[in-house]
């Protein structure tokens, strides 16, 4: 509202001129962009959906030269739901907010697996006729999660973790050529503290724990 008084350099602000050094992909300009043809967040909730996932990869793929890889998407508006999301829970407002979300359909979409390793701690997906024949290792929050259909459409191999289950010695076991970091402002802290040197961390033969079936909106969702 026009009355709310920024004071800065905010925190955000401070992270950002700190990380100059580093290859860093901020999609603030686009997700910012007048006269969007759907919303980039949920309307109770604090996490972009698949549209502003869709955004933010985007721009990620542009800064490493690789936009000619990202797939054509086209998004479908579900119905009015009642949506269980943060917002909604801490303010108790069940039942009394509608949202809709855009739901991607991506090309060849079907033929993308997914899979959960180690008790579901990795989320991983196979691509046979992926553009990028490379294998990405992805360490991040709850954001990662609506980037999953993108990448793993861009990419052979990718491998999804969270920051808090995040091991090094995922580098050995998976060999990326790429690793990408996702954060939010509010995690830099934890997510900065990755150790990123591979150690020497056994782990069992590695195999197949679950398979995702069905649609990427499915498996997602799952």
């Amino acid at each position: 509202p026009s009355t709310y008084v920024s004071v800065g350099p905010s925190r955000f602000d401070q992270l950002v001129q700190r990380l100059q050094k580093l290859p860093l992909v901020l999609p603030m300009d686009q997700l910012r962009q007048p006269d969007l043809p759907y919303r980039t967040y949920y309307r109770q909730d604090t996490h972009w959906n698949y549209y502003g996932a869709y955004l933010g990869t985007r721009a990620w793929a542009v800064a490493l030269g690789i936009e000619s890889s990202f797939p054509s998407i086209q998004f479908q508006l579900t119905s009015p739901l009642y949506l269980d999301t943060d917002l909604v829970r801490m303010s108790y407002l069940r039942n009394t907010l509608q949202d809709q979300k855009p739901i991607p359909t991506l090309p060849n979409g079907d033929q993308i697996l997914y899979y959960a390793l180690y008790d579901d701690t990795v989320r991983a997906s196979v691509n046979v006729h992926a553009p990028i024949q490379k294998t990405i290792l992805v360490v991040g929050d709850s954001f990662r999660e609506a980037m999953i259909p993108y990448l793993a459409s861009m990419y052979a191999h990718c491998y999804f973790v969270h920051r808090d289950q995040y091991k090094s010695a995922y580098l050995d076991w998976f060999v990326p050529d790429e690793v990408m970091i996702e954060m939010v402002e509010r995690y830099s802290k934890e997510g900065f503290a990755l150790d990123l040197e591979p150690q020497e961390t056994s782990y069992p033969v590695f195999q197949v724990e679950r398979q995702f079936l069905g649609s990427i909106g499915v498996a997602i969702q799952q």
